[in-house]
């Protein structure tokens, strides 16, 4: 079965692909995995088309905070702690079950 889901580019797009398949054999629902994954794709566009792009180890908690701060403005707040939680287990998965990074950016923001 092909792969319904829409990826960032990058190494963004190669760890939202490990991450699906880490939620499936989790046993998370459908909505979840999409949720999480839409969450990591717009994030990893939005770092993809800096003036000098982010990858996801060099994503510094500066950068969450400009990344939310834009959901909040173009959204609403609810529809970034919504996509703020789902990154903050993103990023928790790469410090955790990959070892990708040491830390989490997410660990020194805050929830809007």
């Amino acid at each position: 079965m092909a792969d319904l889901y829409k990826y960032p580019p990058g190494q963004w797009g190669m760890l939202a692909k490990q991450w699906r398949r880490a939620l499936k054999s989790d046993n998370k629902s459908e909505r979840t995995i999409t949720t999480y994954l839409y969450a990591v794709r717009i994030l990893g566009e939005w770092a993809s088309e800096q003036a000098e792009p982010i990858e996801p180890s060099g994503i510094a908690p500066g950068d969450i905070r400009e990344f939310i701060g834009g959901l909040i403005d173009t959204t609403s707040a609810a529809n970034a702690h919504t996509n703020y939680r789902a990154l903050r287990t993103f990023f928790r998965w790469l410090v955790e079950d990959e070892e990708e990074i040491d830390r989490s950016p997410m660990d020194r923001t805050k929830a809007p």
